[in-house]
């Protein structure tokens, strides 16, 4: 059993409980730690990503008032109180809760990471500072003038958030440009139509 094999089997929605994937999940950190050397890094790696896999399973499965605020669901940043309290008051109103629990698809990780790379440096600190706050697992810091930002370990909060924020600040430098182009494209069509008559 590998990663690929399971992406694969959730893609195609062959696992029909939840059990059935967390079993084959589990089953790629054993055979890991089987055919692999215990002081290995590839067994250091799958150790760290095993306990990160339970930690986020044991969270996503928690009852909605012990898991971790879901701040899309606010109507304005706030404290974690505050979150907590409008997260509850939000959770009857139908379908919306639905949607901002809804894990990532692949196209969607996909577009964040073109999305990122798009943002200007000012923005792209801002979402580093985001997801370092939300799930720092996700940032790999060991480079000396880098970070890596790993979206597969961004949780669905964490995910929306900064996604959201860099939609927001494309949608702002997009929307000047292409004010621009349209106020031109119009002019120039009056001016054929002017021609015209």
């Amino acid at each position: 059993m590998d990663l690929g094999t399971v992406m694969t089997r959730l893609k195609q929605d062959q696992y029909r409980t939840f059990e059935a994937f967390s079993k084959d999940v589990q089953l790629i950190f054993d055979n890991c730690r089987m055919y692999n050397q215990e002081t290995s890094d590839v067994v250091k790696q799958a150790n760290k990503l095993e306990k990160l896999f339970h930690k986020e399973v044991q969270r996503k499965l928690a009852p909605p008032e012990a898991s971790a605020p879901k701040p899309a669901k606010a109507s304005k940043p706030s404290t974690r109180e505050a979150t907590t309290t409008t997260t509850t008051t939000t959770t009857t109103s139908g379908d919306r809760p639905k949607s901002h629990l809804r894990l990532p698809s692949a196209d969607e990780k996909n577009r964040l990471c073109k999305n990122i790379f798009k943002l200007k440096p000012s923005e792209l600190g801002e979402v580093v500072h985001l997801i370092d706050q939300l799930c720092p697992q996700a940032l790999d810091k060991t480079g000396q003038n880098e970070i890596d930002i790993d979206v597969d370990l961004l949780d669905t909060v964490g995910f929306r958030r900064a996604d959201a924020f860099a939609k927001d600040c494309l949608a702002k430098s997009g929307a000047a440009s292409g004010n621009v182009g349209d106020s031109d494209a119009k002019r120039a069509r009056r001016s054929d139509d002017d021609d015209g008559e």
